[in-house]
């Protein structure tokens, strides 16, 4: 396992919480300026965050890293990268936007029936017999 993978866990293990380069390193028992260089890659990421904020384990508000973590947009669980699906810019697990995307064509369906069903009434309305007098 490498330096990177090892520091994604340790942040992994403790969501939402910020950690210093120094403390991560410490943690991590690495140099400073390595765990500079692992903060950097995993701020690429889209679950981690550079912040300027006060750290967990020393409490200086500094530069730091934190892991956070997506959550479903329907059931609000945390979600893992292979169950990801975005939507519009809205987070889901895989099953929950199935089930929203369903959610839609049942409505859409309704919609046309009750649409079909109006279309129906009209048509028979012209072809009734008018009273004529």
């Amino acid at each position: 396992m490498t330096n990177l993978q090892i520091a994604a866990r340790v942040l992994q293990a403790v969501p939402n919480d910020c950690y210093c380069d120094a403390c991560l390193a410490s943690a991590l028992q690495l140099p400073v300026s390595t765990t500079v260089e692992i903060a950097a890659t995993l701020a690429r990421r889209l679950d981690y965050e550079r912040r300027h904020a006060a750290c967990v384990a020393c409490g200086r508000t500094t530069t730091t890293i934190v892991y956070v973590p997506f959550k479903c947009a329907r059931c609000s669980r945390p979600i893992d990268d292979a169950d990801l699906v975005i939507d519009r810019g809205d987070r889901f697990h895989h099953h929950c936007w199935q089930i929203l995307e369903s959610a839609k064509q049942v409505a859409d369906s309704r919609q046309m029936a009750r649409l079909s069903r109006e279309l129906i009434r009209r048509s028979l309305e012209r072809l009734k017999p008018r009273d004529r007098r």
